[in-house]
């Protein structure tokens, strides 16, 4: 069990690098920068704008606007939440395959 703990640390601490280390490494993309501006927004006239020109739930935009307000909306502050999200879906897979088969399932998915 302490074998696959330790695995276990090292593949998330691998995601976590990889993920994190190239933050600030390319400029905005269109959608990105679309995101920054409504950030920037006030709460309601954020959520107005995404109910008249976006098609998707705003799930994300609310979550990330809350980010924004705590860590702002540079490179690295609005990359870090999707970041933040693709490290722990790595927990979440292995807890997946543990419960559906066994640890060593889990490490490999």
């Amino acid at each position: 069990m302490q074998r696959t703990g330790a695995v276990l640390a090292a593949i998330v601490a691998s995601a976590a690098l990889l993920r994190f280390a190239t933050l600030d490494s390319q400029s905005f993309s269109d959608f990105e920068t679309y995101t920054v501006v409504l950030e920037r927004m006030g709460l309601g006239d954020m959520i107005s704008e995404i109910s008249e020109f976006e098609g998707t739930p705003p799930l994300y935009y609310l979550v990330t606007w809350f980010w924004a307000q705590v860590f702002g909306t540079g490179e690295v502050a609005l990359r870090s939440l999707p970041a933040l999200f693709s490290v722990g879906a790595v927990v979440l897979t292995y807890a997946i395959g543990r419960t559906l088969a066994n640890g060593r399932i889990g490490l490999v998915a």
